[in-house]
């Protein structure tokens, strides 16, 4: 089953968490046991992927339920992409100019092997990094593409760790054509509308001000460090995208056991997509 909700605001979603989440504890549980029986599918070519190749490596639903170099959370975007070109609203894969915002982890191999049009990038700020030269190197903020160049572009986990968002946003919009589609995967403050602010920019060269105990994600290619949290964005991320450029903007909240797209705390991955 293929469950897809779309809110524009912060009320609309309240409204259903405040009926359901009581019972999403247990259905999370049975969800697990079904995937542990039934595997999944592939999010873009319905292939099965039989419970034996499936890792499930920690708590954390979202970012786990791994296959194929996917996770939930990752599988949950490209669902969303799949319904926007069934629905004509953006080209088949062999004919899509999409960027997407990393080039050495396994989604962007896995796109990598079904977009011919892809361009990838990591962000490499250091002059020496070992990737420079092997990979493009891009900083969110200004992608330095041509305007309208792209039809998609997708973004996975980088806006609470992009030091100008709102900058950033007004970039993406200006590289995308219109009607053109920005589709991104973000830890999200669900329950308010105020983004949630722990460090502060002060410029290239400058350490960041920070307002809380300083948090760490990930990074691909800075395993040493990880990347600093700037924000966790709110509701209000809708707003910054429509004065960013954007025609409309919302949040699908996903939810298939079909493809493995769970969470933890809430049994649904958000997916951010706003429209040129």
């Amino acid at each position: 089953m293929l469950d897809i909700q779309t809110y524009r605001d912060l009320e609309s979603f309240r409204k259903r968490y405040r009926a359901e989440a009581p019972g999403w504890p247990a259905a999370v549980q049975q969800a697990i046991r079904t995937l542990a029986i039934s595997g999944i599918r592939d999010p873009l070519s319905d292939q099965p992927i039989p419970p034996d190749r499936l890792v499930v490596s920690g708590p954390n639903l979202r970012e786990t339920i791994e296959a194929d170099g996917l996770n939930s959370r990752q599988r949950a975007e490209l669902i969303v992409l799949r319904r926007l070109i069934e629905a004509g609203e953006l080209l088949p894969l062999d004919k899509l100019r999409m960027y997407v915002s990393e080039a050495v982890t396994p989604f962007a191999r896995y796109l990598q092997a079904r977009v011919p049009h892809l361009r990838s990038s990591e962000y490499l700020p250091e002059p020496d990094h070992w990737l420079r030269g092997k990979v493009a190197n891009r900083d969110i903020r200004r992608i330095g593409l041509p305007p309208a160049a792209l039809q998609c572009v997708l973004c996975n986990e980088v806006f609470e760790h992009v030091e100008e968002l709102d900058k950033a946003l007004v970039g993406i919009a200006e590289v995308l054509n219109l009607g053109g589609y920005l589709l991104a995967t973000l830890p999200l403050a669900y329950g308010q509308y105020e983004s949630v602010i722990k460090a502060r920019w002060r410029g290239d060269d400058v350490e960041p001000e920070l307002l809380c105990e300083p948090e760490w994600h990930g990074d691909p290619v800075h395993p040493e460090k990880g990347s600093l949290v700037y924000q966790i964005p709110g509701w209000e991320l809708l707003d910054q995208l429509r004065r960013a450029g954007f025609r409309d903007a919302a949040l699908h909240a996903v939810s298939t056991t079909s493809y493995g797209v769970l969470g933890e705390e809430l049994p649904i991955v958000f997916v951010l997509m706003a429209k040129r």
